[in-house]
């Protein structure tokens, strides 16, 4: 027996067994176990080749999606239309849960909900949210990115996780929508 073993361990196991003229040798043994080296250093590569395969795909699939979304961008003036689309196609992208769309009301200086394409129960659709206060504010009013692994951990959403019920509120991301570098 000669295991197969790579980087994340033990794969597999070769077997021989009957040699047809007399018994295996310690020089056998030895050979095996360089062939299951050889092997195993192969198979590395090629779950590499694999893994690099499925990022380019997915990385042409962002791509193609993005395109996609600048083309229906510049295909409709009204903002109702754009919206849903905007949210469904990110949502989709992302393959994500839920989608949540917040825009600048610049009478109140609050973000107001816009658009939600998935499932959220956490979010009112009547809400609003100042600038600056909570997750969301903090993120347009700083106008940058931000990702939260593990939304338990995450004191700004607090408030946000009660409202959501039996709702599992587990991670998140968030961009400010810039015109101009301005929320």
């Amino acid at each position: 027996y000669a295991p197969i073993t790579t980087r994340a361990g033990a794969i597999g196991v070769v077997e021989i067994l009957n040699r047809g003229r007399g018994e295996f040798s310690p020089d056998d043994a030895a050979y095996v176990e360089e062939a299951c080296r050889l092997t195993a250093g192969a198979l590395n590569f090629l779950a590499s080749l694999d893994d690099e395969r499925s990022t380019n795909m997915s990385t042409v699939e962002r791509l193609t999606a993005l395109y996609d979304i600048s083309r229906v961008f510049s295909s409709t003036l009204e903002l109702s239309e754009l919206l849903p689309i905007m949210a469904e196609k990110i949502r989709d992208i992302l393959q994500a849960g839920a989608c949540n769309i917040w825009l600048v009301e610049s009478e109140t200086n609050e973000l107001k909900f816009a658009q939600q394409a998935g499932e959220d129960p956490s979010t009112d659709q009547s809400a609003r949210i100042p600038m600056g206060e909570g997750f969301l504010g903090q993120v347009a009013n700083l106008g940058a990115a931000r990702l939260v692994e593990s939304a338990e951990d995450e004191p700004l959403l607090e408030e946000r996780r009660q409202a959501g019920g039996d709702f599992e509120l587990r991670t998140l991301m968030c961009a400010p929508l810039l015109k101009e570098e301005t929320v």
